[in-house]
């Protein structure tokens, strides 16, 4: 049980049970490639313990993965070379193969009994899913023979790049990403490849779980980081280089190189914010963060489409923890101040609708509030980030852009966040709006469907004199952010961070940019037909289901001049009396 969808993330392998003649069910793998073919076959007895099963979890993956890493490895004339690919590929898939054994438990005998997988001795070994890749690698290495100690102790600093994939994607991030025992997040969706015979998929307006094609591929670019790191003498600054490889990939796929912005990426859209945040804060001139608290905020933060954005939209822009872990620690109390923030920033929100017909908020309205509201926090010493909504998940836009527009040229302080998490407008916007030096909000795991969670942010050159050397950066922020999150045109800001790599969050962009090239790939024509024909047919089956009453979206003429708007139908369920069922119902 569980083998079969194991063995789907794999190119080219088929996995079968078939029923031996002694009634011995036989479990076989096989892959063809290039070179031939594998094929691993083991028996189970028919009154099989947990230990025997394990076993065959174990040399079947044991063997098959053998198969990719020597593929990913390639072959070599010199002798030594080749043992020293060998005892590479030889360790790896040990390490792959136990630590699946561990985070799948119902493999292993009760506590008690000795635990025992092929040739290793499980004892000693950390058995739940919580615990460190490097204190399993590090037991791993006591367990087998000496050979191995020097692979192991140079595969330690990127050590969770040999987990199983499907929870690797759940690691560097916060409790969005913790699976129950069935593999599903709170947000019902899974980390495992899937495909369309195995689940329903959710709209792409919170995540998706990724499709079994895009898993594939991203365990393919792991496997390859892996092989190159190893084979190019396991350079220190790795992480660091890789993430400056998905900063530039990221670039060019956004046609961002003439743009040139500071990109830091950051393990969520939500963590993102804290970004925005200090960046207004470290333009206060009287900020001392990180020295003492503040009787009164130094910055307000306005929240346009408050419900529609993520629901730790506020926190986090408060500098305040917004769930109950963090990617660097295991513990969190929620909206608790982060040390070094103390009463820096308030919040006010600006709700998306109104009532329960959910009517959009008026945005002449909205924006007299917030013009107000700036107005007032000018006036009383305060900087101020506006955020500006360009597609909520029900598809709103609020403010207006040209309002962001007025108040930049009345306040030239003020911080202009564009929340561009949905990612559903032109490349062209974005260029426009780093133009305008608005600091923009992307995301790689809504509208591009990659795996949850992944985002960034895009500050234009004038912000990077913002994080100058002479301030001070709270240790804090080591929680969240990675020193190679950070653009390197922002060398003090990365002093903050975390000296350990976030690896979850690098595979998760990984994931994102498989299916950001595999977009853009397809001709913009192309693209825009397909968003019209998909929006006609669905907005003409609600004519079927009067029980279905789309909400009010955008006029038609912006519709018109974004056709990626048409990507976003929301409706109301009524029953048959004709009232709007409740959020419970």
């Amino acid at each position: 049980p569980g083998l079969s969808s194991l063995f789907e993330q794999f190119d080219e392998v088929q996995f079968t049970v078939t029923q031996h003649e002694e009634d011995q069910p036989i479990v076989e793998v096989t892959r063809a490639n290039s070179t031939g073919e594998l094929r691993a076959c083991c028996r189970v007895p028919q009154e099989a313990g947990q230990v025997q099963k394990a076993n065959v979890a174990f040399l079947l993956t044991n063997g098959l993965l053998q198969s990719f890493v020597r593929d990913a490895v390639g072959e070599s004339e010199r002798e030594e070379e080749k043992v020293r690919r060998t005892q590479f590929v030889s360790f790896v898939s040990h390490f792959y193969a136990l630590s699946w054994l561990l985070l799948h438990q119902r493999f292993l005998v009760e506590a008690g009994e000795q635990r025992q997988v092929g040739s290793v001795v499980l004892a000693d070994l950390p058995l739940n899913s919580s615990s460190s890749s490097g204190a399993l690698l590090k037991a791993l290495v006591s367990c087998l023979s000496p050979e191995f100690e020097s692979v192991g102790d140079a595969l330690q600093p990127v050590s969770d790049l040999l987990l199983p994939l499907d929870y690797l994607l759940t690691l560097g991030g916060d409790a969005r990403l913790t699976p129950d025992p069935r593999g599903f997040s709170r947000y019902h969706v899974t980390s495992h490849g899937c495909s369309e015979t195995h689940l329903v998929q959710r709209g792409s307006c919170t995540c998706s779980s990724p499709t079994m094609s895009n898993f594939v591929a991203t365990d393919k670019l792991r496997w390859k980081a892996v092989v190159s790191y190893f084979f190019s003498g396991c350079p220190s600054d790795f992480y660091s280089d890789s993430m400056d490889s998905i900063r530039t990939r990221l670039a060019v796929q956004l046609g961002l190189i003439k743009s040139d912005p500071a990109i830091c990426l950051a393990p969520s859209g939500t963590d993102a914010e804290m970004l925005v945040s200090l960046a207004a804060l470290f333009q206060h001139p009287n900020s001392k963060i990180a020295q003492d608290s503040h009787s009164a905020p130094l910055v307000t933060v306005l929240i346009a489409a408050a419900g529609e954005v993520g629901s730790g939209t506020s926190l986090a822009s408060q500098m305040k923890h917004f769930d109950s872990c963090a990617p660097h620690i295991s513990t969190t109390t929620k909206s608790e101040v982060l040390p070094g923030f103390k009463g820096c920033v308030e919040a006010v929100q600006f709700p998306a609708r109104q009532g329960e017909m959910g009517a959009p908020s008026n945005i002449s309205q909205v924006e007299e509030l917030m013009e107000e509201c700036i107005e007032t926090s000018y006036s009383q010493g305060r900087h101020v980030v506006l955020h500006v909504v360009v597609f909520s998940k029900t598809g709103l836009c609020i403010p207006t852009v040209d309002f962001a527009r007025r108040m930049k040229a009345r306040h030239s302080q003020l911080v202009v966040a564009i929340d561009a998490c949905q990612m559903r407008l032109a490349r062209s916007d974005l260029s426009s709006f780093l133009e305008d030096e608005f600091t923009v909000l992307i995301t790689g795991s809504k509208f591009f469907g990659g795996a949850p969670f992944s985002g960034a942010v895009l500050f234009p050159k004038s912000f990077v004199e913002t994080f100058s050397a002479s301030r001070t950066y709270p240790p804090a922020l080591s929680q969240y952010f990675s020193q190679g999150d950070f653009d390197p045109g922002l060398p003090c800001l990365a002093e903050a961070g975390n000296e350990s790599p976030n690896f979850g969050m690098w595979v998760r962009w990984q994931s994102a940019l498989v299916e950001i090239e595999q977009y853009y790939a397809i001709p913009e024509i192309a693209r825009n037909r397909i968003f019209n024909d998909w929006h006609e047919k669905v907005v003409s089956l609600f004519e079927d289901f009067p029980s279905f009453e789309p909400l009010p979206t955008l006029p038609r003429y912006q519709l018109a001049r974004n056709p990626l708007a048409t990507s976003v139908i929301s409706f109301k369920v009524l029953s048959k009396g004709g009232k709007y069922l409740s959020r419970d119902e």
